[in-house]
This record gives C-alpha cells, sequence and structure tokens, in this order.
C-alpha cells in the first residue's frame, strides 16, 4: 500500500462518485436554483423599494443590502424587524469599519412563502407609521 499511495487518503466509493460526477454534469437544477432565489429576491426587492428603502447589492447574490431610514443605523433597523419576526443582519456586525453601520444585509433564502408572509408584515408596520 506504501508504494502505491505515498500520502494518507481515503478514497469515496465508486457509487459516490458516480453521483458525484452526474450531479457535476447536469446544470439543470443549478439553473432551477438560481430562479427560485431570482424570484425571492424580487419580492424583498420590491418591498423596500416601495418603503422608499435604498438599496444596494449585486444581482449574483441572494442577499440585499438595505440603507436604514435617516437618523436611524442598521442594529436600529435590525431590532424593529426582528420584533416583527424578520431576521437580517445588521451591516456593522460584518466589518471592522463603520461602513456597514447604517445598512442591515436581508438574505433571500427561506421558502417564497415565507418570505412574502414577511413582506406583508413589515409593509403593514410600516404603513402604521
Amino acid at each position: 500500500l506504501r508504494k502505491l499511495r505515498a500520502s494518507y487518503g481515503g478514497s469515496p466509493p465508486d457509487f459516490v462518485n458516480a453521483a458525484a460526477a452526474a450531479a457535476w454534469a447536469d446544470d439543470v437544477h443549478a439553473a432551477r436554483r438560481r430562479q427560485r432565489f431570482r424570484r425571492r429576491k424580487a419580492i424583498v426587492l420590491e418591498l423596500v423599494r416601495d418603503l422608499g428603502l435604498e438599496v444596494v447589492g449585486a444581482d449574483a447574490t441572494f442577499y440585499v443590502w438595505v440603507r436604514a431610514p435617516e437618523g436611524r443605523t442598521g442594529l436600529d433597523l435590525a431590532e424593529e424587524l426582528r420584533g416583527l419576526g424578520i431576521l437580517v443582519l445588521p451591516g456593522a456586525w460584518l466589518g471592522a469599519t463603520e461602513a456597514g453601520r447604517d445598512w442591515v444585509r436581508l438574505a433571500a433564502c427561506p421558502e417564497e412563502a415565507e418570505i412574502r408572509k414577511a413582506a406583508a408584515r413589515w409593509r403593514a408596520a410600516w404603513e402604521v407609521r
């Protein structure tokens, strides 16, 4: 064995290699997944834009960065949303500088129905302001 394999390591069984090869050869599932995240993110983007909040971010991610309203920090907004059952990440928690202080990061990861429910709660809470 030492002559055949100079360094220690295990080889996956053939059925695992076959499954991996099949998964890597099929991009249909990846395209479906990207489409699913695109729909979820569209719900979030429509909401925050309707609420008049500033948004930044790239198309190639399921994250949406939202600036807190004037005079509030990202942590303030995150705490308010937590009260509505919506969990977001304050931008200040993601860096060593103050760059993210006024921002929150939303992740369009939950199922579409859950995102719609959260969006409705957020919209209703902001309409009574």
